[in-house]
């Protein structure tokens, strides 16, 4: 009996996928695709309908090569999540390529802007550091001169010195280098 031939109206090949019959197989595929659709959308992609039909054109290859497919819809969602993938990571590549045009221009013109930028910031820099107290400038230069166990070291004499445990004196280090990033931001916004 199993090796009988499907009714003439029965959906067959990868189209089986959605169900035996021609109607419920095109109901299923719709209602998939709008799943899908929605999706694609919620992530922003700039087309919902093509990344849809490709994730349920991949699902078709996956039922022609006879993968055991327990949840449809469950199944779609993991392809589709490998189509988002690649199509992020293909849109990461376009944002990174340049045009000859592009990479002539920014290569053989420099950028005056820039220098003036890194100007602007070195005066504000300056002007930061000048407002804190000698002591808090000498704790921030110890703190992070040295390296490796010479620096843990040095961290530790500090925080002895200071009598102060080596987690109080992080803490302060911490909280004068974010004094400092709010002045610096500051200074480059009023300028």
């Amino acid at each position: 009996m199993a090796d009988q031939d499907p009714p003439p109206d029965a959906v067959t090949g990868p189209w089986s996928v959605f169900g035996d019959n021609p109607e419920g197989a095109g109901e299923q595929y719709k209602h998939l695709h709008r799943k899908l659709f929605f999706y694609f959308e919620s992530r922003r992609c700039e087309d919902p309908n093509e990344l849809a039909h490709k994730t349920l054109g991949r699902l078709m290859e996956k039922y022609g090569q006879h993968v055991e497919i327990r949840d449809l819809t469950r199944y779609s969602y993991g392809i589709a999540k490998n189509v988002l993938h690649e199509y992020l990571r293909d849109k990461e590549a376009e944002k990174k390529y340049v045009t000859d045009e592009e990479y002539h221009s920014r290569v053989h013109t420099p950028d005056e802007d820039a220098e003036a930028r890194k100007e602007r910031k070195l005066k504000c820099k300056k002007k930061c550091l000048a407002g804190l107290s000698g002591q808090e400038r000498m704790m921030l230069t110890d703190y992070f001169s040295g390296r490796g166990r010479s620096r843990q070291k040095r961290r530790e004499r500090m925080a002895e010195q200071l009598n102060i445990s080596l987690q109080a004196l992080r803490l302060r280090v911490f909280h004068l280098r974010r004094g400092l990033k709010k002045c610096l931001e500051k200074c480059l916004e009023g300028e």
